[in-house]
């Protein structure tokens, strides 16, 4: 088997999780599910109108711990995945609140930018998994894996923060316009 760049392997995780997500996303979703999700939502993120550096900081925040998980060796990957396909199907029940189909909600997701953030950040930290796990296998971690590594997760957070910033605005812009 020929050694897959990081590059590669990266891209080959985008398309498993953009894949995973719409095909989660199309099953028929729980009213009840997404009414508990939404409820939750209002509850624990806060409101962009109220103090917008908190708002983008706490959702810059969440995503990143989020995505630190799928980096760890061996099981980030599958942590990954249960996390992708947990939103995939809160899209489906939050659309079931208003008969709209979940991967139509992730369709109209793709066109906003932190969309695009995120998942190319999880499927960096995917991809770094899948690396560590094998470099610790092979007994070939070294400085320079572990240098890369703290590089990625910096490019990561700084990347996932502005995310943060940026989909409080979409929230706070959404709140305004009552869409």
């Amino acid at each position: 088997m020929a050694k897959l760049s990081n590059v590669k392997i990266f891209l080959i995780m985008l398309i498993i999780n953009i894949t995973i997500t719409t095909l989660i996303s199309s099953l028929p979703g729980s009213s009840f599910f997404g009414h508990s999700i939404d409820n939750q939502l209002r509850a624990d993120v806060p409101s962009p109108s109220s103090d917008y550096l908190i708002s983008g900081a706490y959702i810059g925040a969440h995503n990143f711990l989020i995505a630190l998980g799928m980096s760890i060796p061996f099981i980030g990957v599958f942590w990954g995945l249960f996390s992708l396909s947990t939103t995939a199907y809160a899209f489906a029940s939050l659309g079931a609140i208003d008969k709209i189909p979940g991967v139509f909600l992730v369709s109209n997701e793709a066109f906003l930018p932190f969309f695009w953030f995120e998942f190319i950040c999880y499927s960096v930290m995917m991809g770094e998994s899948l690396i560590l796990s094998k470099s610790i296998l092979t007994g070939e971690v070294n400085r320079s894996l572990l240098r890369n590594y703290l590089f990625i997760v910096i490019g990561v957070g700084i990347t996932l923060l502005i995310s943060g910033y940026v989909e409080a605005g979409f929230i706070d812009l959404e709140n305004a316009l009552n869409i």
